[in-house]
């Protein structure tokens, strides 16, 4: 899972500025028309939820999802971005995340407004959804998503409620080295409430993991992102000396699930991960 890794490592080393703050309704006299430039695949994901993808102009060169944003201008790199490209594209304001204070300084000496939000946790979905609502004149178009997201989220957490297995479940990001969710982070929280528990114990979002470390918590079932290529490694350790690979309790998420990204899809991960658990009960 090497773009949640660059992700992750540029969040862990940029220096977070100040970031602006989504603003009150109405500031913008036409917001349906705004330009927009989105430096993050969970933001992109959720302009186009709210049915503001039509305003976006050029997106991450890390976005997958929805198909129609692959087909946008890519704007960045893993670390930098395209200045000149990007005020070529002639943007009203960029979103980003607060990674990116440090690399949209020269769209805001171009006057170009750079809007940082979060979206490190599964609450941070909601509160950006209602940021990008306001930012783009679609608040009421970011309340639905808001409440149908809420209403199959609380539906998928009153089934995992039943269980009476927690399972202790390791999530694999990457392999070359390892890469894992540590507690609070946006996949920690599904794991949780798809009725699982996270075995890792790190309060970093995404560490990178011992093998020595993975062999002594023996997990009961490993969860692999879409793009990692596990299989070929099964047969060498650390991963043949662990009893879930042994017994075949290894679960790769659908390469389109969007599992980790923190997004409208939140509920569809969700409900990829309490049908895992559900199948760990027996």
């Amino acid at each position: 899972m090497k773009r949640m890794v660059v992700l992750a490592a540029a969040l862990a080393l940029t220096v977070v500025g100040c970031a602006r703050q989504a603003p009150a309704p109405n500031v913008y006299a036409d917001e349906q028309h705004r330009r927009i430039v989105s430096l993050a695949p969970s933001l992109t994901e959720e302009l186009f939820a709210i049915g503001a993808g039509g305003q976006v102009v050029g997106t991450s060169a890390f976005t997958a999802y929805p198909p129609p944003a692959r087909t946008l201008p890519v704007i960045d790199a893993a670390s930098w971005i395209n200045t000149e490209k990007i005020l070529a594209l002639r943007p009203d304001f960029a979103v980003g995340l607060p990674s990116d204070a440090a690399r949209t300084r020269g769209l805001e000496r171009a006057k170009v407004p750079a809007f940082l939000m979060k979206d490190d946790s599964y609450e941070d979905i909601y509160a950006t959804l209602g940021e990008l609502g306001v930012l783009t004149g679609r608040v009421d178009a970011a309340d639905r998503v808001e409440l149908r997201l809420h209403s199959r989220v609380a539906a998928l957490k009153k089934k995992s409620a039943a269980f009476r297995l927690r399972p202790r479940l390791f999530v694999v990001l990457d392999v070359s080295p390892i890469y894992t969710v540590g507690r609070g982070s946006y996949i920690d929280s599904l794991l949780t409430m798809a009725g699982a528990r996270n075995v890792v114990e790190s309060r970093l979002p995404y560490p990178n993991y011992s093998a020595e470390r993975l062999l002594a918590d023996q997990p009961d079932a490993l969860i692999v992102a879409g793009e990692v290529k596990l299989k070929p490694l099964l047969a060498r350790s650390p991963w043949s000396d662990l009893r879930a690979v042994r017994e075949g309790r290894i679960y790769q998420a659908p390469p389109n699930l969007g599992l980790e990204v923190p997004g409208p899809r939140v509920i569809d991960g969700l409900a990829w991960l309490v049908q895992v658990v559900e199948r760990l009960q027996s």
